[in-house]
């Protein structure tokens, strides 16, 4: 592993671990502030509860709060999900088959799945680039990736700061971070859709970072230069697989 590799797996692994400290000490309620309305659980996509039916589903990330829990019409569901032991006692009974892994190695064979699902997992992987190509691999011809990433419309030397004041987010992407990503893969972007999230989350995450920045050393310049950055912007693509 060379040391750029071993940096990012190193990353991850802090980033990881602060996911789950937060949870920790969150609980059930943490985690309720993260689950989808159940009448609107693909928001901001240009599918309907229908897209979904007889179909093989596939979610790279899957908390006990993912969206893919109030899918109840698909043919098969598997969540896949580094913190899935962590996460045993909290999910219900139903439809989806949890699994522990990293979407880095996706332990399917090609072209199984008719959809795969990533919602805000893409900043928290240790190789975006990676779990993207895995996502493609796994997807038929013509199949449909729906990703829901946030984004930092930011100069990049801002975002390469980030992470040391954003633990659970190893990544940070910008727009043309994702789309050179979908496209290098062999997916067709046919859907994107940009917002900005409430004003009460965005004081939650100021919130989050103010705390992360009170046990954080950094330096003054870095604090004063991140907090600013916190004006995230939120995303949802739809893709397709090329033959």
């Amino acid at each position: 592993m060379s040391k750029d590799e071993l940096k990012k797996r190193e990353r991850w692994e802090k980033a990881q671990k602060s996911e789950a400290e937060y949870f920790k000490h969150s609980g059930w309620r943490g985690l309720a502030a993260h689950r989808p309305e159940p009448s609107h659980p693909i928001a901001h996509f240009p599918v309907d509860s229908e897209f979904f039916r007889d179909k093989n589903i596939l979610a790279i990330g899957c908390n006990p709060a993912s969206t893919v829990h109030y899918i109840n019409n698909a043919k098969m569901i598997i969540g896949i999900e580094p913190l899935a032991y962590h996460w045993r006692k909290y999910y219900e009974k139903g439809t989806v088959e949890h699994i522990t892994g990293i979407g880095e190695a996706l332990p399917f064979r090609d072209k199984t799945f008719d959809v795969v699902v990533s919602f805000n997992v893409l900043d928290h992987v240790i190789w975006p680039e990676l779990v993207i190509q895995e996502a493609s691999r796994v997807l038929r011809d013509g199949g449909t990736l729906l990703l829901r990433v946030n984004l930092y419309p930011l100069p990049g030397i801002i975002r390469s700061l980030l992470p040391v004041v954003d633990r659970p987010h190893p990544h940070h992407f910008s727009k043309n971070d994702v789309r050179r990503l979908l496209e290098s893969a062999g997916l067709t972007i046919y859907y994107q859709y940009f917002y900005r999230p409430p004003s009460n989350r965005f004081m939650s995450a100021l919130r989050n970072a103010l705390s992360l920045l009170a046990r954080v050393e950094v330096s003054a310049a870095i604090k004063r230069m991140a907090i600013p950055t916190l004006r995230l912007e939120e995303s949802a693509f739809a893709c397709r697989k090329r033959p």
